[in-house]
C-alpha cells in the first residue's frame, strides 16, 4: 500500500550558521539512502536586518523511502508524535514535524522545542483525501501492521 505522496525537508541556514552542518543535520535525519534520493533545491531570502538567510529544500518522492523516514523518526519521538498526530496533519492531509536543528546535527532525533527546526511535511496518500482520512492511513502506517 502506498502511504505517502512525497515528503519535503525544509530549514533555514543564517548567516552566522555553517551550511555544511545543517547539511549534516537533515542528513542525520534522512539517512544516507533517503537523502541521496532527494531532489534538492536552495534559496535565499534576505533577514530583517539585511542579513542573508539560505532556504535549503529537500523532495522525496518515494513512498517507501518517505515512510522509512517516518518510521526513523517515530523510533525516536513516536509516543509524544503519535499522541499529537491529529495536531499534526492539516486539512490538506500534510503530516507537519518540526526537529531540533542542533540535536539532528549531533545524530539525535528529538522534536524541537524553540525556533529554528528542521521541518518535514509528508503528504499522506489517503481515501479519502484531506485530515480524516490521512490521519486514519496514519494510524495504520504506524500501527503493528505498518
Amino acid at each position: 500500500m502506498k502511504y505517502f505522496h512525497y515528503m519535503t525537508v525544509e530549514v533555514f541556514v543564517h548567516a552566522t550558521e555553517e551550511k555544511e552542518k545543517v547539511v549534516e543535520a537533515v542528513r542525520n535525519i534522512l539517512g544516507e539512502d533517503a537523502f541521496s534520493a532527494s531532489s534538492f533545491e536552495e534559496t535565499y531570502a534576505e533577514g530583517y536586518h539585511k542579513n542573508p538567510i539560505g532556504i535549503l529544500r529537500w523532495t522525496l518522492r518515494s513512498s517507501s523511502r518517505a515512510g522509512s523516514v517516518l518510521k526513523r523518526v517515530m523510533e525516536e519521538v513516536g509516543e509524544e508524535l503519535f499522541t499529537q498526530i491529529e495536531d499534526r496533519v492539516d486539512d490538506e492531509g500534510v503530516l507537519h514535524i518540526r526537529l531540533d536543528k542542533m540535536k539532528a546535527y549531533r545524530g539525535e532525533i528529538a522534536l524541537a522545542r524553540g525556533r529554528e527546526p528542521v521541518v518535514l511535511r509528508f503528504k499522506i496518500a489517503s481515501y479519502p483525501r484531506g485530515r480524516e482520512g490521512a490521519v486514519r492511513t496514519l494510524r495504520r502506517f504506524i500501527g503493528p501492521d505498518g
